[in-house]
Parts: structure tokens; sequence; C-alpha cells
């Protein structure tokens, strides 16, 4: 999550699947109607504390995790890590690029990796 936008959004879907109204987690954290307005809207600023006890009362914990770890946290599908297919995939893909890039320029296709484009000007026989 990366902004207060986000943050209410996880709120609500929290308040959703809770069963409870915005009404009764509003009284049991102790908020005015106004400042649970504001949170579970996401369009204006919050304190901490205020978080803190919407989040308590939904049955939540805050908690800041170095950036990179929040996508395995928050169950993206996206894996954290490269995949062997997802490296195979990546390196046939290029490999393609290369073919194509060589069709384009003039060269001829060859299995090695390193050929270099023709140079000078070609070889007509009399």
């Amino acid at each position: 999550m990366k902004s207060i936008a986000d943050i209410s959004d996880q709120l609500r879907a929290s308040l959703k699947r809770s069963g409870r109204t915005q009404e009764a987690v509003r009284e049991a954290a102790g908020l005015s109607r106004q400042t649970a307005v504001n949170v579970f809207k996401g369009t204006e600023d919050f304190k901490l504390s205020t978080l803190l006890a919407v989040a308590d009362k939904l049955g939540l914990e805050v908690a800041l995790v170095p950036k990179g770890t929040s996508r395995a946290v928050e169950g993206s599908d996206a894996p954290v890590v490269e995949t062997k297919v997802e490296r195979a995939l990546f390196t046939a893909a290029h490999q393609l690029g290369q073919v194509k890039l060589r069709e384009m320029i003039g060269t001829k296709s060859t299995n090695r990796t390193d050929a270099q484009p023709r140079t000078g000007s070609p070889k007509v026989k009399p």
C-alpha cells in the first residue's frame, strides 16, 4: 500500500468481509462520524492513532515491512522471484527478437547470438 486511498480500500474490504457496518466500527473505535467517513473514503489524511483504532476493531494489525516484501504479504498473484519458466520465456523472446532484428537489418540468421550485421557494400559478381 502506497497511499491513503490504498489503505482505505483495504479497510473497506475488511469491513465488508467482517459483515459489520461502518457505524458499528466507528462507535467501537470511538470515532466521530466525519472521521470515520474520511477514513473509509480515503480522500482525506487521518491520524495514525485513528488507523490503529479502526484496524484493531476490524481484526487487523498495522505492520511496516521492507519495500518489495509487501507483494507477498498482500497476496499478490505476481511471484516475488522470477521462476525458471519466466526466465526461459524471457530468453526465448529475447532470442526471437534478435532473429527478427537480424532480418530487418539484412544479416543472415544464425544460432549464434553474437552475429554482427554486414558492413560495407555488397559484392556483385560480374
